[in-house]
């Protein structure tokens, strides 16, 4: 017979599991003697541990129950105290049930785990508060308490290294320490340039520490969603539907404590695409799911640095998978506009030759003979292979040269085909190539990129002959194939039809008004690229009166496409930025050397500060800081025609700080500008982009490729 509250209340638990323990004034104790904090009230006496309760997962409501056995906390399983209409709810003591073989096994690994993580953790912080005088650099590990076999000295100092400055940036609390002793590396390091290889910057994060960055479940879910959705389109190299699976298995894995399942390139993958999908969505959306402004600003930024970090650590020089250039493949997205531009480059450089070390640059077009198995797997590589291929021949233009040595044997081009075609249970079927799919514009950036490859070939062989005439007509031949890259599909090109205003990333997306807006901000700049070479002699030698007129005509048709109303994610993709500075850099060009009539100056002049007004509006749109190349813009184009940069004249950035960061990948501004020596075209350390004499500085070439 279940026994009553002195309320008389029918729901209380019986005697044989909880007894109600009201005080003798009938109030119920402050605080817990076993806990030493107060009873949790509730509606009733729960019937899970305290742990499943707590977390709402499934308990099996033995004790030990199963979950903590698999966290290796048995011993803490049991039901905790709580207040039940006024009453103290004690569950009643009951022995503990022996473990089976299996059971044990589960906890001792789980024990082992934490076991690790503690020894680590400790070690980290002992090594870290010792100091190291000059004498003595190298500090004798601390012996595990364990006993475990020490690891090797580079091991060593790379598991156990203090993280001290990534727990500040993700809000975590620091060591304590004295006065007058540094916490972490962070206080004994200079000054940090605005970006560089967060492994060399800090000391590495453990797993504990990636995950403590991880968002929410709904948050989480959200962003990969927004990717797949509206950024994948760009470089396809990720399966929507296999992603959306592995992502869910990871949520459910991360309730269930499982966080040593997860392997480096996958977390690689994951942060760098959280952190393009919330730098991309408009803020209005991020807002709605639980990000505050200030994380929007800076999340991103980290995201992408834990990414990097991620990626060094699955070691895929040595062991390369398709996960690890699935997230370099990535990078690109949000690491040119952090500023990452000379890693990135090298990254990709690096990720050419681990995709032949997986074969991706051999991988020919499926026959009827092609196994199932496995067809994925192949058509994803013919897509990272593409992205690779693109990024390393879109700068040969700048670069003049590759120091790859392409294979002869290279992967034919990605399947037109959608996501949801592409299968291990079926045959691929491409549609016709005038179809638009997920692909089409990851092939048409492939014709581009064969273009450039071309290019770069033949006029730099001829280019040692000295016969400019050869020069002019590659030039000219290669612009014609430019204006005719989107040929083989009509749906991708430019139009005057009106974009959407906003983008919803949580409904179906229609990627070709983004594909089309892409493409009136990448071909006119294209077209610079060809007649740069021949932009210098123009103003002397009238053979080339052309290049100058072509130069100028594509300038003005990237600003008329950027003044065009578009939704601010459309503005976010790094080119866009750094195309906008380039047609700015051809108009200063123009102003500086050209006609000295005033009113076409003055004109002219009025054209250029409308490009550095398109640039200050992106700074706003971008959140104030995260894009460099917009900043960077700024400065080169106001210092070219001696315009300062708080003109009233110009957009407001409402405090929005434009300073240079101080790195090296723009040596332009790294001197001072002397205004007259760019105009007589004397060398200033890179001030003049293309010389009076019809050479091109190569000097900037590293500023253009960077952007």
């Amino acid at each position: 017979m279940a026994s009553r509250s002195p309320t008389g209340d029918s729901e209380q638990p019986t005697p044989s599991t909880s007894a109600l323990l009201p005080l003798a004034d009938g109030s119920v104790p402050a605080m817990l003697p076993q806990t030493g904090k107060a009873p949790r009230v509730s509606q009733r006496a729960p019937s899970s541990c305290t742990f499943c309760y707590r977390r709402k997962i499934k308990c099996t409501k033995v004790f030990p129950c199963q979950p903590c056995i698999q966290r290796g906390i048995a011993d803490k399983c049991e039901v905790e105290p709580v207040v039940v209409r006024g009453s103290l709810v004690v569950p009643a003591p009951a022995p503990k049930r022996v473990l089976n073989a299996e059971e044990l096994q589960l906890e001792n690994t789980a024990l082992h785990r934490k076991l690790r993580q503690q020894e680590r953790l400790i070690a980290s912080l002992q090594r870290d508060l010792l100091p190291k005088s000059e004498g003595n650099q190298d500090v004798p590990p601390t012996p595990l308490a364990s006993g475990s076999r020490p690891l090797e000295p580079a091991a060593q100092e790379r598991e156990n290294a203090i993280v001290g400055a990534d727990l500040e940036l993700l809000g975590m609390a620091n060591v304590p320490h004295e006065p007058t002793q540094p916490s972490s590396s962070l206080a004994r390091r200079a000054p940090l340039p605005s970006w560089q290889p967060p492994w060399i910057a800090t000391n590495p994060l453990y797993l504990p520490q990636f995950l403590a960055a991880v968002p929410s479940i709904e948050q989480s879910t959200y962003l990969v969603e927004a990717h797949i959705n509206i950024l994948s389109y760009v470089h396809a190299v990720i399966h929507g539907p296999t992603f959306r699976i592995e992502h869910k298995r990871w949520i459910e894995a991360l309730k269930k404590g499982e966080e040593a399942e997860v392997k480096w390139d996958w977390l690689a993958l994951y942060f760098a695409i959280i952190a393009s999908a919330l730098y991309t969505v408009d803020d209005s959306y991020a807002l709605s799911i639980g990000f505050t402004i200030e994380q929007i600003a800076s999340l991103p930024r980290t995201w992408f640095d834990l990414a990097v970090d991620a990626l060094q650590r699955c070691d895929y020089l040595s062991n390369p998978t398709i996960t690890a250039l699935q997230a370099i493949c990535v990078f690109p997205m949000i690491g040119y506009t952090f500023g990452a531009s000379a890693y990135i480059r090298g990254l990709l450089h690096s990720a050419n030759h681990s995709a032949q070390m997986l074969h991706f640059h051999l991988l020919g077009p499926e026959t009827r003979d092609s196994p199932l198995a496995g067809q994925t797997y192949r058509e994803l590589g013919r897509r990272i292979w593409a992205c690779l291929v693109i990024g390393e021949w879109m700068t040969l233009v700048y670069t003049e040269t590759s120091m790859l040595a392409h294979p002869m044997a290279r992967s034919c081009l990605p399947s037109n085909i959608n996501d949801e075609q592409l299968s291990d249970s079926r045959r691929i079927k491409p549609l016709p190539l005038s179809t638009p799919t997920l692909v089409s514009h990851l092939l048409s950036m492939s014709l581009a990129a064969e273009i450039c490859k071309s290019f770069a070939d033949q006029f730099h062989s001829v280019a040692a002959t000295g016969d400019l005439d050869k020069q002019y007509a590659i030039v000219v031949e290669h612009d014609r194939q430019l204006l005719k890259v989107l040929d083989f599909c009509p749906a991708l090109k430019p139009s005057d039809e009106p974009y959407p205003t906003t983008v919803d990333p949580t409904t179906p997306f229609d990627y070709i008004p983004w594909s089309r807006h892409l493409w009136a901000t990448m071909v006119p700049p294209g077209r610079i690229r060809w007649y740069r070479h021949f932009l210098g002699r123009s103003f002397s030698d009238p053979r080339f009166s052309d290049a100058r007129q072509i130069c100028l005509e594509a300038a003005r048709m990237l600003i008329k496409e950027r003044k065009r109303p578009v939704p601010a994610m459309f503005k976010k993709s790094w080119h866009v930025s750094a195309h906008t500075v380039l047609s700015g850099m051809v108009l200063a060009t123009e102003y500086v050397h050209g006609s000295s009539d005033s009113d076409t100056r003055r004109l002219l002049r009025a054209e250029i500060l409308e490009v550095v007004d398109l640039l200050r509006r992106d700074v706003l749109d971008s959140g104030g800081g995260l894009n460099t190349i917009l900043p960077r813009g700024i400065q080169l184009i106001t210092h070219l025609i001696g315009e300062d940069l708080e003109s009233p004249s110009m957009v407001s950035l409402e405090g929005i700080s434009t300073e240079l960061p101080a790195e090296t990948l723009w040596p332009a501004l790294d001197v001072e500008f002397r205004f007259d020596d760019w105009i007589s075209g004397g060398n200033t350390g890179g001030g003049e982009m293309w010389n009076l004499d019809g050479s091109f500085n190569w000097e900037w070439s590293g500023a253009l490729s960077a952007m």
